[in-house]
């Protein structure tokens, strides 16, 4: 294999250098950022990302001229970033190329997923989506962590999923494009709540619930554009769910947080290094349940909208939440 990794944030270093480590292949990462490029060919580090990680010697960074030469890239692009980032450089891509998305969320113009986004700039049809409960901090090190990897084309993903396994690094196969791609966009935007609920000290009874109503909202979401319901139930959905929603390493638990400690998101997005892409899918969805034919209930992801975007106080989209018309538990 001839990997390359599109994007040197902290997914697509962390997961250059489990493949990098466990297959012992060379693996390039290409970043639009000279300063990281630099650092990672002379220091085997990415300092602005993965601070304190040493990286694999089998990792080198890639010059644009050079992009032509690799089979596989994997696309770690934040989502609002990747169809200008692949207009730029894709002239420069292996046309018959293997395009593996591990980017996760919603393009807030066009409502594309990243996959979608991907076919259409580079016109490639050999293209495929990676997701679970991965945190980069815990890749990098080499602990054991589980994904899914959906793919139209069964024999594609399953030659990709052997390729790419380790003992640490166990992947599993889906054929369910949509559903793991809605899965992991709509996840993020629940990590958000569940941060607000944790920093206004509201107890472990309301995380729970608040994380199980959300699980029905996505289903619905997934749902209502083709995706298969079984899908919340695996990696992409409720693996993903349960890291995100509860971890330290979470970026939109993060934000949740400081949103309960009374800061702006302006404010939140200035000081992060990282994209939260909960922020700006949340924006796609509230564009996307207030166009469609068929209502879409999805009461969660409208009131962190409203949190985000209107000023309106948590504490108040909560006791719009517990106020809403008691119904039957259906997903």
């Amino acid at each position: 294999m001839k990997i390359c990794t599109l994007g040197a944030g902290s997914w697509g270093t962390a997961f250059s250098h489990l493949l990098s480590s466990t297959k012992k292949v060379e693996t390039a990462i290409w970043s639009r950022r000279k300063e990281i490029s630099d650092s990672i060919r002379t220091k085997k580090m990415n300092p602005f990302y993965l601070s304190g990680f040493e990286l694999s010697n089998f990792i080198k960074p890639a010059d644009v001229m050079d992009l032509s030469a690799y089979e596989t890239y994997l696309v770690a692009i934040p989502v609002q970033h990747i169809r200008s980032t692949l207009e730029i450089i894709h002239p420069h891509l292996n046309r018959q190329a293997l395009f593996v998305s591990l980017s996760k969320g919603i393009e807030i113009d066009t409502f594309k997923r990243p996959t979608e986004i991907i076919s259409e700039v580079t016109g490639s049809i050999k293209v495929m989506v990676l997701s679970g409960p991965s945190h980069a901090e815990e890749v990098v090190q080499l602990l054991p962590t589980s994904v899914v990897l959906a793919a139209d084309d069964e024999k594609m993903s399953m030659n990709l999923q052997h390729e790419i396994s380790s003992e640490v690094f166990r992947v599993y196969t889906s054929d369910d494009v949509i559903g793991v791609e809605l899965a992991a966009a709509v996840k993020n935007v629940l990590a958000i709540a569940s941060g607000i609920t944790k920093g206004l000290g509201l107890g472990d009874n309301a995380v729970s619930s608040l994380v199980t109503r959300g699980v029905a909202e996505i289903t619905r979401f997934i749902v209502h554009f083709g995706g298969h319901k079984e899908t919340i139930f695996g990696l992409a959905g409720i693996g993903d769910i349960l890291t995100t929603c509860f971890s330290s390493h979470s970026r939109n638990f993060f934000v949740g947080t400081q949103i309960a400690a009374g800061k702006t998101i302006e404010s939140i997005t200035k000081q992060m290094r990282q994209v939260a892409e909960g922020i700006h899918t949340v924006k796609a969805i509230n564009k996307i349940c207030g166009g469609t034919t068929k209502k879409l209930d999805m009461p969660i992801c409208h009131e962190i909208y409203k949190i985000l975007y209107d000023g309106k106080d948590p504490r108040k989209s909560l006791k719009d939440l517990m106020s809403r018309p008691l119904k039957q538990e259906k997903i």
